[in-house]
């Protein structure tokens, strides 16, 4: 009885002693440090992505290819990756009995056959595009952010006009998850702040109240869809199989990838929508930052005859441009917006950005304001 006792004491103690170790090892954070370069030119690389496999956290190599970041998880594996190179992965612990280390890319070589050549431009395109969004995370701000703001709308049956709903937006963090983990619907960009209104145009189709209600049917394209389209592709890579992708041109400073989608339903039945969606995004090939983003959506009259028996006109285009601030604080950009809809009437919908900590204003004439913190 006596040795069992002992025995069972060494192993109560032995555990203790267990979850201790596995507690601290929890508990504890890592220093992650390295360089990144060119294994062909053994020069650092700027800007080049990294990344944890299975975290959302993520840096930049700054102008001499040295990062440095925290990690809680031995576990994980690093990400680095730089447009035209091949992505090098590496598990955390081979880093850290090393750090700090040196991380050499090897070039992305395409061998392109005079034959194929529009194809392996395309190919490119759309590994280029890929990169660009896998690199975002680097433009996001990392500290965590609470903000909410209501806009309220109103309904008018007189002119068959309405406007959206009152919104209410809680921004849980500002790296752009909500607690779901998946990105909201707005981007956050880092040392960037937001100076012009995006310009908007759209032509919309009529609509037939039902029943003296404020209940439509809607033929057309709704500025929410084609935001969210752009939103979801850019953040979430949503439907990305759908979009072929094109160089469209090249400079010294930009590079401007053209994506085109196969028609997408949008809406919900009995009211759905069969739209193509398409556009261009500007390319800093400093950073590989994104400082302009075009996207259209356009209603497939064909197609829709084709479903529902049902012709439909509708057209929308959004332009965003991001410019750089001066004094490189970073923010995050919400979109606020009204939505019109009038008979046969074009209309011109401008789609503003507020600021970081900027509670957004509106005056009777829905315009929004908000403190110019790019001065």
């Amino acid at each position: 009885m006596n040795n069992l006792s002992a025995i069972l004491f060494l192993v109560l103690c032995y555990t203790t002693d267990m979850l201790h170790a596995q507690s601290a090892t929890k508990s504890k954070t890592f220093e992650i440090a390295g360089t990144v370069i060119s294994q062909t030119t053994k020069k650092p690389m700027s800007f080049a992505s990294i990344r944890l496999k299975n975290s959302l956290f993520g840096t930049s190599s700054d102008e001499h290819g040295k990062f440095l970041f925290k990690a809680n998880h031995l576990s994980d594996t690093l990400e680095i990756s730089f447009i035209g190179f091949k992505t090098k992965r590496i598990a955390l612990k081979t880093i850290l009995a090393t750090t700090p280390t040196i991380i050499a890319l090897e070039e992305h070589h395409i061998e392109i056959p005079e034959t194929i050549v529009v194809e392996a431009s395309k190919e490119w395109a759309k590994e280029l595009f890929e990169q660009v969004i896998d690199s975002i995370h680097v433009n996001f701000v990392q500290e965590p952010i609470l903000f909410n703001t209501v806009i309220h709308a109103s309904q008018a049956k007189d002119d068959f006009t309405q406007q959206r709903t009152t919104i209410n937006a809680d921004i849980y963090f500002g790296n752009g998850y909500n607690p779901r983990k998946k990105r909201n619907d707005f981007l956050v960009v880092k040392g960037t702040c937001i100076t012009k209104y995006d310009s908007v145009s759209a032509q919309w189709s009529p609509f037939t109240p039902k029943d003296n209600t404020l209940i439509y049917e809607v033929n057309g394209i709704f500025l929410r869809d084609v935001i969210a389209y752009r939103d979801n592709l850019f953040l979430n890579k949503k439907n990305l199989s759908h979009y072929a992708f094109d160089v469209e041109s090249e400079d010294e400073a930009t590079l401007t990838v053209r994506f085109k989608a196969s028609t997408l339903r949008v809406g919900v039945i009995p009211f759905p929508n069969l739209i193509s969606f398409s556009g261009k995004v500007e390319i800093n090939k400093t950073n590989f930052s994104i400082t302009k983003i075009i996207m259209s959506g356009i209603v497939d009259e064909d197609a829709m005859i084709e479903a529902f028996n049902k012709s439909t006109v509708g057209e929308l285009e959004i332009t965003t441009e991001y410019k750089s601030s001066p004094n490189g604080k970073l923010y995050w950009a919400r979109s606020l917006f009204k939505e019109n809809f009038q008979r046969g009437a074009q209309i011109i919908i401008d789609n503003s950005f507020i600021a970081t900590g900027v509670q957004p204003i509106h005056d009777n004439d829905w315009t929004p304001k908000a403190q110019n913190l790019c001065d």
